[in-house]
């Protein structure tokens, strides 16, 4: 199988907006496809329609999106090639009817659990999927993804988050203190926990990034990330980065 034909099946995230919550939110679902294949979308709906973007892991590279609900509870998605044909199909299913979502704070337990197929229409193969909302963020369509936490360029905060999650995962220590504002806080660390420059960083780089912490980050996906007024996180928060995408606070794993 060619990389093109790989890359269609093997999507990284789900991200979607429900019409019942707050202009310009949009829900992050963490989608499994077939056994082995973790996946992204980033989703406008309301009642009629669905469209946004999705992405790969692999990449994070957007793709644009759309499609709309076929029941209550039953919705597809669809990527499309430069003359207007699918190249995959998604069908889902929410674990709750919509009717039953009417308020912003019901939408959690209505679009928390999702399951369905994704269907390559160029090759014919179906695989299983089921997602699970993550977190909410905020920005598509001109609106600043990170404005909330301050970054006024999302792209330069996610060229400066993806240099130290990769950093991270290839044990480039150097690289790793280009991508870090200091001082740092490290919490789970051993005394002291804040760290003071690029020095002190790398006399406990060992201590700090073990093998639990790294595959914690790598875990995570440094793209569409959430963001508050306290700053920008990957995954479950194992890093918060500021409104330029530096590092400045990690949480390291209990034992």
């Amino acid at each position: 199988m060619s990389y093109t034909q790989r890359r269609v099946l093997i999507p990284a995230v789900f991200l979607l907006l429900s019409s019942c919550c707050a202009a310009q939110q949009f829900w992050a679902f963490r989608a499994e496809i077939g056994k082995e294949n973790t996946a992204m979308l980033v989703l406008h709906i309301d009642q009629k329609e669905v469209r946004g973007i999705y992405f790969y892991k692999r990449d994070l590279k957007d793709f644009p999106i759309s499609g709309g609900f076929t029941s209550d509870r039953d919705f597809y998605l669809e990527d499309k090639d430069e003359n207007g044909h699918p190249r995959i199909r998604f069908e889902m299913k929410y674990g709750l009817r919509r009717k039953d979502c009417a308020s912003q704070y019901a939408i959690w337990e209505c679009q928390n659990d999702s399951t369905g197929i994704m269907h390559n229409v160029q090759t014919g193969e179906t695989l299983p999927i089921s997602m699970h909302l993550e977190y909410s963020v905020n920005g598509i369509e001109g609106v600043e993804m990170y404005g909330g936490a301050g970054g006024d360029d999302p792209a330069v905060v996610e060229k400066n988050a993806q240099g130290f999650y990769y950093a991270v995962l290839g044990d480039r220590r150097d690289d790793v203190a280009k991508y870090v504002s200091f001082p740092l806080r490290c919490g789970g660390c051993k005394k002291p926990t804040l760290i003071k420059n690029r020095q002190q960083l790398l006399q406990r780089y060992s201590e700090i990034f073990t093998r639990k912490y790294v595959a914690a980050i790598a875990e995570g996906i440094p793209h569409h990330m959430f963001s508050n007024w306290r700053g920008i996180m990957i995954g479950n928060g194992e890093v918060w980065f500021n409104e330029k995408g530096l590092a400045f606070s990690l949480n390291l794993p209990s034992n």
